[in-house]
């Protein structure tokens, strides 16, 4: 055989292996790739399953299990954590599984944690009628910082201000600011409804519960009588305390005191029923979005402002937990459909237990 021959030969052999070693090298990392793939999709399957369940439980009525009732008051964002090392994972070795840990945590970030964002374009506007600013406040008795609480109203200058957990104390520091204002103002136990509109009408109306009420009155606004209620329902600490003294028995005054706390919320939704001009409810309800309390009040034709108007979180409650960060939307402004929410924010924390909820409002005409 010519060497010319020979040496070809021999050439076409070592390229023939070379490719072979190739295709058998990608072959084995895309055997590992898929390896890699149906790991992360393992693991992340029960997570999903998990956050399923707690929206499960959302949807269905939080109250209806103590488990679901636990959870409305725990930081949601808590339950994003696990999809951080999923999705890490999955971005080095396996891309594709990437997907679902990354869908689990805009699912956290978004719905599970209450991500709030008016579908209206900017500057849409919200319809002709009065506009008007209510500002509602547990002012905690000004207990914890009282000049901070004035400040927070003076600053937001609201034209309605409800007040929960008022104390005469507080009152008496407020009046000289209504007097300068040129101020209405009716007061009940722990209610306080301060306007510029007048006020007349206030009636103290009892809660489910002996010794739990809330103030209703009427305001002019214009030609227009509008219903105003401000409300404080009972508090799931007495429920959520137990819990870690005695988990078993606590679970059962847990579920008590949602009990109780939706009982109230029936007696407020039927008299609200019975109205038949326009409504504004605002308070400390105690209960997030999820909560069948929120869900009677929307059942008799009220919605809720922040949903309508707000921006993000509009988070109001937990600041001054260890956590130090609030995390869940206790404090409502309620609007029946004779109202627009043209914006609705969460105040500052320094005042309160609670931040104040501010909403920017038109009253249709």
């Amino acid at each position: 055989m010519p060497k010319a021959e020979a040496e070809q030969k021999g050439a076409g052999a070592a390229k023939t292996g070379g490719t072979g070693r190739a295709a058998t090298g990608k072959s084995a990392r895309s055997a590992r790739t898929r390896t890699r793939e149906r790991w992360l999709f393992a693991l992340t399957l029960p997570y999903l399953l998990f956050l399923a369940l707690i929206a499960l439980g959302n949807a269905s009525g939080p109250e209806r299990w103590w488990g679901s009732v636990f959870n409305l008051y725990f930081p949601q964002w808590i339950w994003g954590l696990p999809a951080l090392p999923l999705l890490l994972a999955g971005l080095i070795w396996a891309r594709r599984a990437a997907i679902l840990p990354a869908l689990a945590l805009l699912w956290v970030l978004g719905p599970l944690m209450g991500f709030c964002w008016p579908l209206r374009l900017f500057g849409t506007p919200v319809g002709n009628g009065t506009r008007l600013r209510v500002l509602t406040y547990n002012v905690k008795g000004g207990h914890r910082d009282m000049e901070a609480v004035l400040r927070e109203i003076q600053d937001a200058h609201p034209d309605v201000l409800l007040l929960q957990d008022n104390g005469q104390a507080f009152t008496a520091a407020l009046e000289p600011i209504f007097r300068e204002w040129g101020w209405h103002h009716v007061a009940f136990s722990q209610y306080l409804i301060a306007s510029r509109f007048p006020l007349t009408g206030e009636e103290p109306r009892p809660l489910a519960l002996h010794g739990f009420s809330y103030l209703r009155c009427r305001m002019q606004v214009g030609a227009t009588s509008v219903a105003v209620y401000d409300a404080h329902l009972l508090s799931p600490r007495f429920g959520l305390a137990p819990i870690r003294r005695h988990p078993r028995s606590g679970s059962i005054g847990l579920e008590q005191n949602a009990t109780d706390r939706l009982a109230q919320s029936f007696v407020l939704a039927s008299d609200i029923a019975r109205e038949t001009g326009p409504v504004l409810l605002t308070g400390d309800l105690n209960a997030p979005m999820p909560s069948l309390v929120c869900a009677n009040l929307e059942r008799v034709g009220l919605h809720d402002a922040f949903v309508e108007g707000g921006r993000g979180y509009g988070y109001t409650y937990g600041h001054t937990l260890p956590f130090r960060h609030s995390y869940v939307r206790i404090d409502h402004v309620f609007l029946s459909k004779q109202w627009r929410a043209q914006a609705c924010w969460a105040g500052g924390a320094q005042g309160s237990d609670h931040r104040p909820v501010a909403a920017d409002l038109v009253l249709g005409e």
